[in-house]
């Protein structure tokens, strides 16, 4: 895993940089190699995102025939991704007025019901009438993202809490309390090269000696270093990149 440690500070994400921080990559990274590499995290965030606009779409226009009762429902569906963006529309939605249970009552009193009715649509109206949603454009919460990447069982190197998990790949990943430098390069030879690998897509495997000579230019001896390369190799392949 590089080291993002500076990421720490950040409190949005836009999906380019989440996906890095899911692989164990810099964002600043140009590597051809690691953009290739978070493709698979990329489509799976953007299928998610985009069921989110669809579903919230939807919610929109079903809440403006029944009222704004159950809301939300269909957008906050645990495979969908909220940007920061619709996270906030649903908010406030949720907080105003025309969402308090008593507005109902005032249906009869026409000013009042149709001022409640109009702060708490016109955005979401305006959000709806629009195709200014692309996913690029987008940023993500560090709590939405750690949400989404729970809810739905999925790995991530970075860990979008507060805490980065650097320290626990150095100490307790994947031996325990027990560790040794050589350890620790060994663990984060696996994240850097092994994370997003498919077996059902076997050129997404490195080779030997792109593990080798990223570990010889962190001080493992070339012995050493072509060792924990075959150790790390996924069973079955041969040393050379797969097509």
């Amino acid at each position: 895993m590089q080291h993002v440690n500076h990421w720490d500070y950040a409190e949005r994400f836009t999906g380019r940089e989440a996906a890095f921080l899911i692989a164990g990559f810099d964002p600043s990274s140009n590597l051809l190699e690691d953009s290739y590499r978070v493709q698979p995290i990329i489509r799976r965030m953007k299928e998610a995102y985009y069921s989110a606009c669809s579903d919230f779409r939807f919610d929109v226009d079903g809440a403006a025939e029944s009222d704004g009762l159950m809301f939300s429902r269909n957008t906050k569906a645990e495979g969908n991704l909220l940007s920061i963006e619709i996270a906030t529309l649903v908010r406030d939605f949720e907080n105003s007025e025309f969402a308090k249970k008593d507005i109902f009552l005032a249906k009869d009193l026409s000013a009042k019901y149709e001022a409640a009715f109009s702060l708490a649509f016109d955005p979401l109206i305006a959000w709806n009438g629009s195709d200014a949603h692309e996913f690029d454009d987008q940023y993500f919460s560090r709590s939405e993202l750690q949400r989404w990447i729970t809810a739905n069982g999925l790995a991530s190197s970075y860990l979008f809490g507060k805490t980065h998990p650097a320290s626990v790949v150095g100490e307790t990943f994947p031996w325990g309390q027990h560790n040794t430098v050589l350890l620790s390069r060994l663990a984060e030879a696996a994240m850097q090269f092994w994370s997003l690998y498919d077996p059902d897509e076997p050129s997404t495997a490195p080779t030997n000696d792109q593990v080798r000579m990223w570990l010889v230019e962190r001080g493992v001896t070339e012995r050493i270093a072509d060792a924990m390369a075959t150790i790390l190799r996924a069973d079955g392949l041969r040393s050379g990149r797969r097509k």
